[in-house]
């Protein structure tokens, strides 16, 4: 089973590599929509229910923020605010130690960007948000997935940095 989870991981880790060098939102969310799907997985295999829910969610979250881009009524604070419940509800009812935490952290972070965020804000934040990603894998001894948080945190910081250049010299 863990090796299982390790290529889920691996696989997962590619698609959002890819995801944050994309340069249209709607691009973006659809790697994470996949990279997540993947990701839940890994930590299905792993036994970590937390982070694995926290991923389903976040896969729905993603799907959302396709549709609401084009249909003005679904962008309403209201939203937000039940996407955050769901993942406040997850985190206390898989609650197992301070490890658990770091799921819900990352999600509801990269949530509150996302919802209203600018391509280079989403890029700013999704680097962030991996730090929480790398604790939480050492945590449950993903050795792909801390790999994959590293590369990914330098990764994202990288397309960040280089929109952002490119930001300022138009």
């Amino acid at each position: 089973m863990y090796l299982i989870s390790q290529v889920f991981a691996f696989l997962s880790f590619l698609l959002s590599l890819l995801a944050y060098h994309m340069k249209k939102r709607k691009q973006i969310m659809l790697f994470m929509v996949i990279s997540n799907t993947l990701n839940s997985l890994h930590y299905f295999f792993l036994n970590s229910y937390s982070a694995c829910l926290v991923k389903i969610i976040a896969i729905m979250r993603d799907s959302f923020m396709i549709v609401k881009d084009n249909h003005k009524k679904l962008d309403k604070k209201i939203f937000l605010f039940l996407f955050l419940l769901v993942y406040s509800t997850i985190t206390l009812l898989t609650f197992k130690n301070a490890t658990s935490v770091f799921p819900f952290l990352a999600a509801t972070l990269y949530l509150v960007v996302i919802w209203d965020g600018k391509e280079l804000d989403i890029k700013r934040i999704s680097y962030q948000t991996y730090i929480f990603w790398l604790i939480y894998n050492i945590c449950v001894l993903s050795i792909v997935g801390i790999c994959a948080s590293t590369i990914s945190t330098i990764s994202s910081y990288i397309a960040y940095r280089n929109q952002k250049n490119i930001c300022h010299l138009k």
